[in-house]
């Protein structure tokens, strides 16, 4: 019975650790506590960093859980349209499985918002664009609860695994890039493990140049929280054939192997790290490989179901709450960078913001200068058009009269028909005046050219309007012409022959006033239609201009109400980061009350098993535990 009571109290030992852990988790990483339900789990996070394309994504979905089978669709999910060559995941995210059916995002109503699959793509592909516009000061971390659906049925890991995905390093996108650099120092020292990941046939991938980051060149000094990820390592083609000929045969066979590789790259790493590698395969690849129904296919999934049980066994031992306790210490070094981190940020934006304010509302006093141009050219039109058909209205009500003045835009205008003497009846006489008439016609109708030129200028033959009014005269003339003696014997021919020729005056005249009329009314409709179509054009210009001044002062109104936003949002995050700086400062406070609180409740039950000899000394014995374990922590205080 002792024993069990020993075990059972022994059991709590670390409980003290793991709730003052849990009150740091609470200040300082509250999104990490967020579940879809309720779940009591133990939870490790894990960092997981590398290049872009090695695999990262797809060992994450296998490491979760995730049916071999269906990670293809997860991995359309989470790659939100984003083409290969290119980084899958876009901003930092913790990936989870969630408890039902549905796609969960933290920043969504803190977990509780459900998404289908291609809801959850989209609002993945959102991100995306936001991190690649530089736009990731919003939210620093994501978490993504994967649909249970996806999971392998049956299997429940003892873990809550929370495994953070930084984009990959070496991005094509700068931002995208610039944005990994920042994220690796904020999350490194507060995870459990820490997964380096690349190809089995790129090992160079573990040279402190190609990681990239100071805080990751003595990976190989801490076997337990870093890891080295080998993917694609079953389908490397030595490896496959040492597998088959059961020259590699368990872990350590494997890893022999591979530090050998290592070697030959004079990466002058030391034996131990064979503990820290971990040959995956996973994916498209892996299901490829294990189709056949051979040696290699059974070999194979026995020798990756041995790693990945190691790896989970590895996880779970990594949880050691004295060992997490270390990251409060190392807290607020990294709060002040992230608070210097939020003024340059801030800077930079409200630079960028104000010039972008400035630059619309240069542009909108231009448009508003071209708005009330074209309204003063529009009124202009406006005055010529009513001026045209008030010119046309007179033009179509003109009558023929006789004048001695042709004026511009009026029908043409005739000198009286002379008068002829009864006295002297002779064809010469008739003659003469005919061609008198004539003259005096043409005369008219050449003056009126010299006073419209301008509107038949583009005619080719601008004298056309005389050809028919002028026929009749030559019919009259050669009837005229035709007499053989020049003296009238009957006054009805003579008076005939004058009544011809006045009405062949009269309708000349009457064809060219008509023909004017009509040129000077085609003018003034062609003036017309051009100023309609000018008027229209202006109008057009005056509703753009309107529409891109309304639209341009909404922008504006939007980026000044963005101004007042970003300056609240700044204000309220650096109050926090101020206040969680003045936490972290006093983070051993919290150990301290945990393990005052610890020690008093033990020390009541000391007291109250008076009686019980193997009781006290039980709690006598973990009394002194307590205190070692504290001082153990005590000790980490003069790395602040």
């Amino acid at each position: 019975m002792q024993q069990t009571f020993w075990h059972d109290i022994y059991s709590e030992r670390l409980l003290w650790a793991e709730n003052a852990y849990q009150s740091f988790i609470e200040k300082f990483d509250s999104d990490r506590l967020i579940n879809t339900h309720l779940n009591n789990k133990k939870q490790a996070s894990i960092i997981i960093y590398g290049s872009t394309q090695v695999g990262k994504t797809t060992f994450i979905l296998t490491l979760l859980g995730v049916d071999e089978n269906k990670i293809s669709q997860v991995d359309k999910v989470l790659r939100a349209g984003q083409t290969l060559g290119n980084s899958a995941t876009s901003r930092s995210s913790r990936y989870r499985r969630s408890d039902d059916q549905y796609w969960h995002f933290s920043h969504r109503k803190k977990g509780e918002e459900q998404f289908n699959d291609e809801e959850a793509l989209l609002i993945l592909k959102e991100l995306r664009t936001q991190v690649e516009k530089g736009k990731t000061k919003e939210i620093s971390t994501i978490d993504v609860f994967i649909p249970n659906i996806y999971f392998i049925p049956d299997t429940n890991h003892a873990v809550d695994l929370l495994i953070h995905d930084l984009p990959g390093i070496n991005a094509r996108n700068k931002n995208e890039n610039s944005y990994v650099k920042e994220l690796v120092g904020n999350y490194i020292s507060a995870a459990d493990m820490i997964f380096l990941v690349g190809k089995i046939d790129g090992l160079g991938f573990l040279k402190n140049e190609e990681l990239d980051n100071p805080l990751l060149s003595a990976w190989y000094f801490n076997s337990t929280v870093y890891k080295v990820i080998l993917t694609h390592s079953f389908s490397n083609a030595s490896i496959k054939d040492k597998i088959i000929n059961n020259d590699i045969n368990s872990l350590e066979s494997f890893n022999d192997y591979i530090f050998e590789q290592i070697n030959t790259m004079e990466l002058r790493l030391p034996q131990s790290i064979k503990e820290q590698l971990y040959p995956i395969e996973c994916g498209r690849s892996w299901n490829s490989l294990i189709k056949g129904n051979d040696k290699f296919t059974e070999r194979s999934i026995q020798l990756r179901k041995v790693i990945l049980n190691k790896l989970y066994q590895d996880i779970e031992n990594s949880m050691n709450p004295l060992s997490r306790l270390k990251t409060g210490y190392m807290l607020p070094e990294y709060l002040k960078q992230q608070r210097e981190k939020e003024i340059e940020e801030y800077n930079i934006y409200i630079d960028k913001l104000t010039k972008e304010i400035n630059e619309i509302d240069g542009k909108i006093e231009s448009k508003k200068t071209y708005y009330r141009e074209n309204k003063n050219k529009i009124e202009g039109i406006k005055n010529e058009l009513d001026d045209i058909s008030k010119s046309l209205k007179e033009n179509r009500k003109k009558k023929k009269i006789l004048s001695y003045e042709n004026k511009k835009l009026e029908p043409i205008c005739f000198q009286s028909i002379d008068y002829l003497s009864s006295s002297n009846k002779s064809v010469g006489i008739l003659k003469a005046f005919l061609l008198n008439e004539k003259q005096k016609i043409i005369d008219s109708y050449n003056d009126w050219l010299d006073f419209n030129y301008k509107i038949i200028e583009s005619e080719d033959d601008p004298n056309k309007y005389l050809n028919d009014p002028l026929d009749c005269f030559y019919s009259i003339y050669h009837k005229l012409d035709d007499y053989t003696i020049d003296r009238y014997f009957f006054d009805s021919n003579y008076d005939n022959d004058v009544s011809s020729i006045h009405s062949a005056i009269k309708e000349a005249q009457k064809e060219l006033f008509e023909a004017t009329q009509s040129v000077i009314d085609a003018f003034l409709n062609k003036q017309k239609k051009k100023k309609k179509i000018e008027e229209r054009s202006i109008s057009r210009k005056i509703e753009e201009s309107q529409y891109f001044i309304t639209k341009n002062e909404q922008h504006i109104f939007e980026k000044k109400e963005e101004l007042s936003s970003v300056n609240e949002v700044f204000k309220f995050k650096l109050l926090q980061l101020d206040e969680k700086i003045s936490n972290s400062r006093f983070f051993n406070i919290h150990i301290y009350n945990s393990y005052k609180k610890r020690e008093h409740e033990l020390t009541t039950l000391f007291k109250k098993s008076e009686g019980n000899r193997e009781k006290q000394l039980s709690y006598l014995f973990l009394i002194r535990i307590l205190r070692k374990d504290f001082l153990y922590i005590k000790n980490l205080e003069p790395l602040m």
